[in-house]
């Protein structure tokens, strides 16, 4: 499941976010948050927290260029059946443009461009 279900959400929330903005944070969580674990009572919410961390782990790269309050509306969005905010293709678009970015940045060959 690490990889297949997990991998599949973070897939799937990178094309439905449309990444920009600055607010997710790579600070380690703070002491309380040992308390927070109690609230995780059945094996639904335990799941949902499970995947949401491996989902926040492989955004680490580009914890930076996401709005976390954008990232959460469009994840709601898609769970009650709403329409997205933006198109698909428009998504798309913006998900290409910051694999181009960071592809760019880290010195890697961009996807759709020749060398």
């Amino acid at each position: 499941m690490k990889m297949g279900m997990r991998g599949a959400a973070a897939s799937v929330l990178i094309l439905a976010m449309g990444a920009t903005g600055t607010v997710m944070s790579q600070q380690p969580a703070a002491p309380a948050a040992a308390k927070e674990t109690s609230a995780l009572n059945s094996q639904r919410e335990k799941l949902g927290y499970a995947i949401g961390i491996d989902v926040a782990n492989s955004f680490a790269p580009i914890s930076s260029e996401i709005d976390l309050a954008a990232l959460r509306r469009a994840v709601t969005n898609a769970f009650e059946g709403k329409q997205p905010l933006i198109s698909q293709e428009e998504a798309q678009r913006t998900d290409g443009a910051l694999r181009q970015a960071m592809a760019a940045k880290s010195g890697q060959p961009v996807p759709g461009v020749a060398p």
